[in-house]
Parts: structure tokens; C-alpha cells; sequence
């Protein structure tokens, strides 16, 4: 197996009889896409070694012989004619160099899809084959002959030969090119082709754009290639990788067709597509969900929690396939995404029990033949507005509250992660959950604030939970306030991590190891600031910096890796930024403090800062990011000022021995999650949430979380003839 930083020579050689550069380098074909089929014999490089074609090659072959036939149906190009600057029509511009890395492992698992844009050229490299990552599957060419009778050839790509002589170029199709023409391949022009198309009468039946094949494609070549023997690390179950959103049970593409791309951040390669949804897709999926309340709201709440028990066991099944997926999307070790799939099992495990412990309430007036009720109701349809740092455990932890309290929801993911979203929701279809009832909405990061601004101003819409950013949770805050609606908010957090000279220093060192360095810092329940009491500061850095040299960076697919990238190019200029401001105010950076220079990806080491003061942007704002500033204090009285002196109150932690000292500062810390001699103060049971700008309203624990998807009905009914009693 390929490391993702490892190399191999590039076989891009040029043609010596046409010159061209559209050699296929997989080693299995004998010309170039412009001379290939000709009568003459290609004459190229020895170097290139030619054997024999592999399924997976053929399949990749295949679909470029059948783009090559659909451009010529659409732009009426006889056979003979290549589409070169002589007809007309120009070439789109070669695809990007993408150096000469390998197939890595993240792209035997999934694939790669290199977008320049929603419409533009695109390279795949496809999870289950083994086309090398610099081949254009979309290029003009046609295949060698293949024989039908070869064995380790799929049937399908094998033209019947009672078309082997035919004229027509729609009439050369194998049974595969059939049915890819059937689910119209992208001409030319949605791949960048400057032209001019035919008349709109043949643009009706001509091919869909590139954004809608994607999904269509992957599924054939999964098809194609399902028994190839060489696919390694690949899914389990390859059917819960879905490049479409999920309305009312359906897997569906957005009414523009466009999508945009995902980047694998240990890579930096667009890996696959999801549906860019705009504000005219969001009615149809709140409709949806509206009609789906009307029924799921009366599903008794025995029924709903052996879904959400159905969904739990569906998911730990599922669970390596899922981390997987994480992985790829979020750049965290293997390690971790199976530890975030095992944390957020617990609240659909939690949730089931939620649901039947939904109880109202009969109370007695002063007035002796009064009575009245309490009532609990779903509110229902509600929107989950989710983070990418713990896609699995917010959707989860979310849903699973919804379903418990009888709502429906409609999830918009994250931009960056979009798959593990599709894969939970897919599963929860097959735990027997009636279509509409969950539905997910992808988008791009440009149309994000306009898909969510609409979602949260929708008159259906009824609640909205929201994790993310202080700053975006004010807007989301001011969307539900026209509508009153209901609305949940986990935001930022600066959270303060104490160490006392009584505190156990092996048992900090290794809470913190956790509390800052997984997910590469990004999370908002990170300690932000850790404050070190003076007579033990200097040896708790040296165990920090020990504990700290012993990471290993590196792609999360990689099982050495125990630290993977930030997950965007904007988490390391923040990074990046706060280093700077540290350094220029007088901190001394003791480890890291840069980005590595032998990975690629959106890598920064893990850095440890002392000599932080309280003038400096990580004291102020959360770093989300692998920045560790050490602070120095001498009493109880001047940490909890220092812990305090923050708009932010999601959560404190702290390690003392003392028991009162635990109980003040249990009392005096201003958040809504303390740690006492721990760094995990989140789990189903309890609830989880912030005081300050951290946010209102609860997620998990008893009654609180389930209570944020109900409404209280209060009935007064009159007793007569109480005297009778």
C-alpha cells in the first residue's frame, strides 16, 4: 500500500508520431487518445510496458470511449473527426499535474475527483480502479480492440459482435457504453469546451451536466469493478458513500445539477462531489418534511425508539466504513473517527430510552373543581444547522433527540463534510425511518449563508439548532427572531485549563494531551488557555513538551499518524496568525510553530507557546487550531479573575486535590461544562452547552435536551358535581 507522500516515476511520455501528451500511462494500452485506433502503429517509448488490461483499467477505457461517441452525437461529429482546433471546437486545457505521487491510500479508498469547478474539466481517479491519478477519464479516444472471450474481461465491455462493424457511432456501444449513454454522460461543453452547441431541439436529449453523472458513474464503475481483486482498504459497504442529498427517501442531485468538490485536508485533492442545493431547492425538502410530521408525529414512542435503536445497531456495524469516510473528510486519524463513531453511538442508544420517558403533568388548582393538565407535544420541523470538526456526534446527538421527541428534521452539513452526513442518514432509512421524515441538504460554502438564512425563516420551520461560531450563531440567532422560533445554540468557546501545585501533573498532562491536541485542536470544548500554577509551571511544560514530541503527524489513513491536519486552509492562516501574534508580544515558541515541510495538506506541528500574556489573540478568541499557550498564576483568587475575563462560558477545567477548592470552583467558574481533575465533561447523560456567548439551551442529559424539540400544552378542565365526592 502507498503512503499519500509517497512517489512513483511518471509514464506521461509523448507520442513520437503525433506528439501529443494524451499518452494513457496505466501501461495496459498501446497508443495515444489521438492516434489510438488508427491503422499506423503508435511509436513511443519502450519505457512504457504494455500488458494486459485489467478490468478496472477497461472500465476507466471504457467510459472515455463512450464521451468520445456522446460528443459526437451532441455536436454532430461524423466519426472521422477529431475535436481539434481544425473543426472548430476548442480542447479543454490539460488537467492539472498533480506531481508524481502515487495512488495514495485515501484514494484507494474513495477516489478523487479534481474539480476546477462546478463545471469545469474534472480528473477522477476512481475509488475501486486502478487509473493512475494524472489520466483524464473524460479525454477524446477510443479503445483497442478487446476480446469478448478474454476472461478477465467484464462481458459488458466487450462490443456484440453484430455491432463490431458498424457505421453509426451510436451503434458501437457495449452493453456498459449503453448504459452509461442512458444516463447521458456530459458533453463537451459542461466540461469547459468553448463551442457552440446545436439547437435547443438536440440540447433536450443531450447529456446532463457533469455535476449529475458524477454520482452515476461512481455507481456503474462500482458495479464494474465490485470483484476486482486489487482494490484494497476500500468500504465495506460501498452504497453508504452517496455524492447526493437525501430528500423524502430519495437520493437526488440540486435543480441547477452543479456540485461542488471535497478536499481531503491531508492531501489537498478534491476526492468527491456533493449537490450544490441553492435557496429554490430548500421548499421541496421542507415540504417534505412538513407532510412527514403530519403522520411520524402520531408514531407511538415504543415505535420510535426501536428505530433509533435499529439505527444504533446499523451504525456500529457500520462503523469502520463510517470513520473512514471521516477521515477523509476532516483529516483526523482512523483512531479518532472510530472514537467519535463509538461517542456518538451513545446518544441514539440514549435517545431510544428518551422517548418513552416523555411525561406531562396533572396538578390541582385552589379552586376545588378545577384540574389541570400539562401536555408534551413535538414542536415540529426542525433544522440542524451542523459543524465539519465532529460531523458524526453533532448529527447524531441531534437527530436522535428529534426523532426521540416525534419531530422531523432536515440536516444541512457542513460544505466539508457532506458523506458521513449522507452515510448516518442512509442507515437511518434502513432502520425502517419513513421517508421524509430526516432529510439532508448539501451546499457549498457560497451559498451556505443563503440555504441557511432561508431554512431558519421558513414558516414550517419550528426549531433550529445551531453548533458553530459565536459570530454566525448572532445571524442565525436574528434569522429565527422574526419567526420566534425555538432555537438551540452550542457557539465558541475560550475555555481555561488550571493546574494547581496540589493538582496530579501526570494526570493533567495526559487530559490535556487529548483536550488540545485531537482533532488537531478544533473543537470548541479545547482548552484555549491553560493556566499553570508557579511552583509546578516549569515542570509541567517539560512533561508537555515530552508528552508532545511524541505525536506523529501525518494523513489520518496512515496508522502511524496520531495527529492529522486541520481540516481547511483557513484554520492554518488562523493558526498562523495567533503564532505571530504571540511571538511579537513576547512569547517563546518551545516546540512546532510551523507548518511541516515534507506533507502536504493543511498540516501545522503542534505548538507550544510559554510567556503567553493576556494582551495576546489567543487569550481573547478561540484558536481552533494546535496552539498550546502556558500561563503563569499565583493564587486561587487570580486564575478564576484570569478564567473568567472572557466573553465566552462554554467550558473550565481544573486539577486540584483540595475537595473545597473543587467546590468553589465548581461555584465561582463561569461555564456551563466543568472538568474536575478531567478534561471530558461531555457525555449522553449530562447535559452539554454554554452560559455567555457560548450560547443557550441544552443537547443530551436528562429531560433538558428532548424538552428542546416539545411544546407544553396546558389543559383546565371543570369537575362537576363535586359535592358528591
Amino acid at each position: 500500500m502507498h503512503s499519500p507522500s509517497g512517489t512513483r516515476p511518471k509514464k506521461r511520455l509523448a507520442c513520437d508520431r503525433c506528439h501529443s501528451r494524451k499518452l494513457r500511462c496505466s501501461g495496459d494500452l498501446d497508443g495515444c487518445s489521438r492516434c489510438l485506433g488508427d491503422d499506423s502503429v503508435c511509436t513511443y517509448s519502450p519505457a512504457l510496458k504494455v500488458g494486459r488490461p485489467s478490468k478496472a483499467s477497461m472500465a476507466g477505457r471504457e467510459i472515455q470511449q463512450t464521451q468520445s461517441i456522446c460528443d459526437a452525437a451532441f455536436y454532430g461529429i461524423s466519426d472521422g473527426d477529431a475535436l481539434t482546433a481544425d473543426s472548430g471546437i476548442s480542447m479543454p486545457p490539460s488537467p492539472p499535474q498533480l506531481g508524481d505521487s502515487c495512488i495514495t491510500d485515501h484514494t484507494a479508498l474513495f477516489g478523487s475527483f479534481d474539480l476546477s469547478n462546478s463545471l469545469g474539466n474534472f480528473n477522477a481517479t476512481h475509488p475501486f480502479l486502478d487509473i493512475p491519478m494524472d489520466e483524464d477519464p473524460w479525454s477524446v479516444a477510443t479503445s483497442p480492440p478487446v476480446s469478448s472471450h478474454d476472461p478477465n474481461i467484464d462481458p459488458r465491455l466487450c462490443p456484440a459482435n453484430e455491432t463490431a462493424n458498424a457505421s453509426s457511432p451510436l451503434e458501437r456501444l457495449s452493453s456498459l457504453q449503453q448504459e452509461l449513454l442512458r444516463t447521458r454522460l456530459p458533453p463537451a461543453h459542461a466540461r469547459g469546451v468553448s463551442t457552440q452547441p446545436r439547437p435547443a431541439k438536440y440540447i433536450e436529449t443531450a447529456m446532463r451536466p457533469v455535476q449529475e453523472t458524477l454520482g452515476v458513474v461512481t455507481e456503474l464503475l462500482h458495479q464494474c469493478v465490485k470483484s476486482n481483486g486489487d482494490a484494497t482498504d476500500s468500504l465495506d459497504d460501498p452504497s453508504l458513500l452517496h455524492e447526493e442529498s437525501l430528500l423524502d427517501g430519495q437520493w437526488v442531485q440540486s435543480q441547477s445539477g452543479e456540485r461542488f468538490g471535497v478536499e481531503d485536508p491531508g492531501s489537498g485533492h478534491i476526492w468527491a462531489a456533493s449537490p450544490t442545493n441553492k435557496v429554490s431547492d430548500v421548499d421541496k425538502y421542507v415540504e417534505s418534511s412538513h407532510a412527514a410530521f403530519q403522520s411520524y408525529r402520531h408514531v407511538n414512542p415504543r415505535q420510535r425508539a426501536k428505530i433509533l435503536l435499529k439505527w444504533h445497531e446499523l451504525i456500529t456495524n457500520a462503523r469502520q466504513d463510517i470513520a473512514k469516510i471521516v477521515v477523509f473528510e476532516t483529516g483526523k486519524p482512523m483512531a479518532e473517527a472510530v472514537g467519535e463513531v463509538d461517542y456518538a453511538l451513545g446518544f441514539a442508544w440514549w435517545f431510544a430510552g428518551e422517548a418513552e420517558r416523555i411525561r406531562g403533568s396533572i396538578a390541582q388548582p385552589a379552586i376545588s373543581d378545577r384540574r389541570t393538565f400539562v401536555i408534551k407535544q413535538p414542536i415540529g420541523v426542525c433544522v440542524a444547522l451542523v459543524p465539519w470538526n465532529f460531523p458524526v456526534a453533532m448529527i447524531i446527538r441531534k437527530v436522535s433527540a428529534a426523532l426521540a421527541a416525534g419531530c422531523t428534521m432536515i440536516v444541512k452539513p457542513s460544505p466539508e463534510t457532506p458523506f458521513s452526513v449522507m452515510a448516518l442518514a442512509d442507515l437511518a432509512l434502513r432502520a425502517g425511518l419513513p421517508p421524509g421524515v430526516l432529510n439532508v441538504i448539501s451546499t457549498d460554502n457560497a451559498n451556505t449563508p443563503s440555504v441557511s438564512e432561508t431554512l431558519c425563516k421558513h414558516p414550517f420551520v419550528h426549531k433550529v439548532t445551531f453548533t458553530g461560531s459565536t459570530s454566525v450563531g448572532s445571524i442565525i440567532a436574528r434569522h429565527c427572531s422574526g419567526g420566534l422560533k425555538k432555537v438551540t445554540m452550542e457557539l465558541g468557546g475560550n475555555c481555561p485549563f488550571i493546574i494547581f501545585d496540589d493538582g496530579d501533573l501526570e494526570q493533567a498532562v495526559a487530559a490535556l494531551m487529548i483536550l488540545k491536541w485531537r482533532t488537531a485542536g478544533q473543537a470548541c470544548t479545547h482548552a484555549n488557555r491553560v493556566y499553570v500554577q508557579s511552583g509546578v509551571y516549569d515542570k509541567f511544560a517539560q512533561m508537555m513538551l515530552e508528552a508532545t514530541s511524541k505525536i506523529r503527524l501525518g494523513h489520518g489513513a496512515e496508522s502511524c499518524s496520531t495527529m492529522g491536519p486541520l481540516t481547511t486552509a483557513r484554520g492554518v492562516d488562523k493558526v498562523k496568525k495567533h503564532v505571530q501574534d504571540a511571538v511579537s508580544k513576547g512569547g517563546k515558541i518551545l516546540c512546532g510553530g510551523k507548518q511541516p515541510e515534507n506533507l502536504n495538506g493543511y498540516f501545522f506541528e503542534p505548538t507550544i507557546i510559554s510567556g503567553m500574556t493576556s494582551d495576546m489573540l489567543t487569550t481573547q478568541e478561540e484558536i481552533f487550531g494546535p496552539v498550546l499557550g502556558l500561563y503563569k498564576f499565583e493564587t486561587e483568587e487570580e486564575v478564576v479573575q484570569k478564567a473568567n475575563d472572557t466573553s465566552m462560558g462554554l467550558a473550565s477545567y481544573f486539577f486540584t486535590k483540595d475537595v473545597s477548592r473543587t467546590w468553589r470552583l465548581l461555584e465561582s467558574l463561569e461555564a456551563g461544562m466543568i472538568g474536575m481533575n478531567t478534561g471530558n465533561a461531555s457525555c449522553a447523560e449530562s447535559p452539554f452547552g454554554g452560559i455567555k456567548m457560548s450560547g443557550y439551551g441544552k443537547e443530551a442529559g436528562k429531560d433538558v435536551a428532548i424538552e428542546e424539540y416539545l411544546i407544553q400544552k396546558t389543559g383546565t378542565l371543570t369537575v362537576e358535581d363535586m359535592s358528591k365526592l
